[in-house]
């Protein structure tokens, strides 16, 4: 803030890099000729992820690091809505397990509908009420979270903040971690500890679903623990989230239900749902995506929201914390069918 006209050049750089990338996706030849985005899709085998790319014909690309200003563009497949169930805050409720405090562990069996941590926060980094906290204070808020959960420096994280528009510096960024550190009584401090000790001790970790991973040769240091850090928490989610799609495509198999699945995110399916298979479809969904399991020694609903839309990311027709009722998601639907006809 101390030098606005180098902060109104940083922005007009920020803006240039980002409608360069934005021409280059949208780059006509990256669509099949029947107006088809295809994706190629493989395991990342550290933590069981996927991760996509161009498909071998030289078409498609990473599907799954879209710029969310250009998700607009993917529509669902005819006569459909496009359904996306997000797992809410995954990582972050895994992490608050790893910790045993008392807490947070209560905050990661708390629903979105009734709190949400990232606003609460918020009032702590900035002069803002809870009902008026805006994307603006959020956003800060949530990649400090993050990235103090797997040991980013001050410095990445500024720079992080400064790539999204924000202008904290590192002294900014540390005075607002600080605050988190606070706010979680030390609890993942003592956590990543933990992991550490274990690395040395072991040179493997194991995640909540009995998959190990081992480090025989690499370096004690830095970049080892932050790989440690985040191990645990993003291949506990891949394997819950894998596991929750292999469920729901079967049953839409076994069911013979038109809908499909056109997407899969880190944390998110994303599928094309003909009206009349909507409640089912999504009922079925949300609950194999919030089927519990025991997150170290808690045993752990991650909760599912749900965005309904005529688009990706959209969520004109319905957006929901939680499951609604039957007659207030077919209603939206109805809706929208009296808007377009």
């Amino acid at each position: 803030g101390k030098y606005p006209e180098g902060m109104t050049l940083i922005e007009e750089v920020l803006r240039y890099r980002e409608q360069k990338k934005q021409s280059e996706f949208l780059d006509p030849r990256r669509v099949d000729e029947d107006g088809r985005f295809r994706a190629s899709y493989s395991f990342r085998p550290t933590t069981g992820r996927l991760s996509s790319s161009s498909n071998p014909r030289g078409t498609g690309g990473n599907a799954q690091n879209i710029d969310r200003g250009l998700r607009g563009p993917f529509k669902p497949d005819a006569e459909c809505l496009l359904l996306e169930v997000d797992l809410s805050q995954a990582e972050a409720r895994v992490d608050y397990c790893l910790t045993g405090n008392k807490k947070l562990i209560e905050i990661a069996h708390t629903r979105p509908s009734e709190f949400d941590v990232h606003k609460y926060l918020a009032t702590l980094f900035f002069p803002v009420t809870l009902e008026n906290v805006t994307k603006n204070e959020r956003t800060p808020t949530k990649n400090i979270g993050h990235g103090s959960h797997y040991d980013l420096h001050l410095n990445k994280l500024s720079e992080l903040m400064l790539k999204q528009g924000y202008d904290f510096s590192p002294k900014q960024c540390g005075v607002m971690q600080g605050k988190y550190w606070d706010f979680t009584e030390g609890a993942i401090q003592a956590w990543q500890q933990r992991t550490r000790m274990d690395v040395l001790r072991d040179r493997a970790l194991t995640n909540a679903w009995g998959r190990t991973i081992e480090w025989p040769w690499d370096h004690f240091g830095d970049d080892l623990y932050r790989k440690a850090y985040a191990w645990r928490p993003q291949s506990d989610i891949a394997r819950h989230l894998n596991y929750a799609w292999m469920q729901f495509d079967g049953w839409l198999r076994r069911g013979e239900y038109k809908s499909k699945i056109n997407l899969q995110l880190h944390d998110a399916l994303i599928v094309s749902v003909y009206p009349e298979e909507l409640w089912n479809v999504m009922n079925v969904l949300v609950h194999v995506c919030e089927q519990p399991h025991m997150y170290y020694g808690e045993r752990l609903v991650i909760p599912a929201e749900i965005k309904l839309g005529t688009a990706w990311g959209l969520g004109d027709v319905g957006e929901w914390k939680e499951m609604p009722m039957r007659e207030e998601a077919e209603a939206c639907v109805e809706a929208l069918s009296s808007e377009q006809g």
